[in-house]
């Protein structure tokens, strides 16, 4: 019986000619390609939020994760596919994930993640590597090869962000690198602490991060 039962399933594979091996290239011709060696805010984040081009529950659920955030109102999270870069022995994508509206005692949030994919499709590692918004700041610098990300990041109190006009404000600026190990392991290290401020950039039109000297 469980003989009969493998046989009907590999018919209906093969008669429909899709595998998981094409549900994966499928997700993967989502994300574009890195022009040159240099890796920049640009490649995770979103020009222009687009609610149509955010990936479908059942892609998520498949190729990022299964648990829900608590942090965000059920819904109101979305991933967005930006970049992937193609090396020997993995893939690596880079995603931008967006909670519009949040839980209580929670803000509004976007972060960057990356993902390290075998050949085959299979999760090797991931982790979100920045996160920005009304409380937090980040710059992101980093290279394809060899595969190096260095993020500066902030974050502010809300009695901070509530004050008008904006004043420079005092912070510390965390440094953290991302690198990939010979298993396709994401290797997290903290590379520097410093006193910074932060400070209304009007030519940006946005707060910025500004060290200390």
């Amino acid at each position: 019986m469980k003989k009969v039962a493998l046989c009907i399933i590999a018919f209906i594979i093969s008669s429909t000619g899709f595998s998981k091996t094409d549900a994966f290239v499928d997700y993967l011709s989502m994300f574009g390609s890195i022009e040159g060696n240099a890796i920049r805010k640009e490649h995770f984040k979103l020009k222009q939020l687009d609610f149509d081009s955010c990936l479908k529950k059942s892609i998520v659920s498949q190729y990022i994760t299964k648990e829900s955030d608590c942090r965000c109102k059920k819904d109101e999270l979305r991933y967005f596919c930006r970049k992937k870069i193609d090396y020997n022995n993995y893939i690596i994508a880079l995603l931008y994930k967006h909670c519009d509206i949040a839980t209580k005692n929670n803000y509004p949030y976007d972060e960057n993640m990356i993902i390290v994919y075998s050949k085959s499709g299979k999760m090797i590692d991931s982790k979100i590597i920045s996160k920005s918004g009304d409380l937090w700041l980040y710059n992101l610098t980093g290279t394809t090869k060899p595969f190096q990300i260095t993020v500066e990041s902030s974050t502010l109190t809300y009695s901070e962000i509530t004050q008008f006009p904006f004043p420079s404000t005092p912070c510390t600026i965390n440094t953290l690198r991302y690198t990939i190990n010979e298993v396709g392991k994401i290797v997290q290290e903290q590379i520097g602490s410093k006193k910074g401020s932060v400070i209304w950039d009007k030519g940006k039109n946005e707060l910025v991060m500004s060290s200390v000297h």
